[in-house]
């Protein structure tokens, strides 16, 4: 859901949060960082633009999804 929040908004909002996400990795890790805690979302958000993934198709109403 994260996901396809961040895809209907800006580009620049996305990567906002990421370098906020980010920064608070850092400060609460005394500068050290576990690659695999971090959850960046600018590439994915980037990735599915790139392929063109339709903005509603995270919804029920799109079909796509089965319960």
């Amino acid at each position: 859901m994260r996901l396809h929040y961040y895809l209907l908004h800006d580009i620049e909002l996305v990567q906002q949060r990421d370098k906020q996400e980010l920064q608070a990795h850092l400060e609460r890790g005394n500068h050290k960082l576990a690659l695999q805690d971090v959850k960046l979302l600018g590439a994915q958000v980037q990735a599915l633009r790139a392929l063109r993934v339709p903005e509603n198709c995270f919804t029920n109403s799109s079909g796509v999804l089965m319960s």
